[in-house]
């Protein structure tokens, strides 16, 4: 439910583009087709900044579940995800975005992008519970 509530706001973004905005095929002289938008470089920061305040309350709260027993508290690993996260949308966003004359490299670096958002977050909270469950547990019992 917490992700549904967390994404309504992209979702009506990205409703009101589509309706008020939509998207169009240029052509290049090379015969290199893109979908364009006259405002898609608002829309992508409205996208990219609500993301970014998620992305800063989840870091308010892995900062103030710190004082948690660790059983309970995963604000390290979280904070460590979080600023991971920080890192390679700091590095990704403007190179994808400055690759505008070449869309298949662009959209190449925004598959690898997208594809590090997810994987290297969510290795980083879930390896080190992995690893507690499946080796240290085997080698106790």
């Amino acid at each position: 439910m917490f992700t549904i509530i967390i994404s309504l706001p992209d979702l009506f973004i990205l409703l009101f583009w589509t309706i008020f905005d939509p998207l169009s095929l240029e052509a290049d002289g090379d015969e290199q087709v893109r979908c364009e938008s006259s405002l898609q470089i608002i829309y992508y920061a409205l996208i990219l900044s609500m993301r970014g305040l998620v992305a800063l309350g989840s870091l308010a709260l892995a900062i103030i579940s710190r004082r948690f027993p660790s059983a309970y508290s995963d604000a390290r690993l979280v904070g460590f995800a979080i600023y991971t996260e920080c890192l390679i949308g700091t590095i990704s966003v403007p190179v994808v975005l400055s690759l505008y004359s070449n869309p298949f490299v662009q959209w190449i670096l925004e598959c690898l992008a997208i594809l590090a958002f997810f994987i290297i977050p969510f290795s980083i909270i879930m390896f080190p519970k992995l690893y507690g469950l499946l080796i240290i547990d085997t080698k106790s019992s």
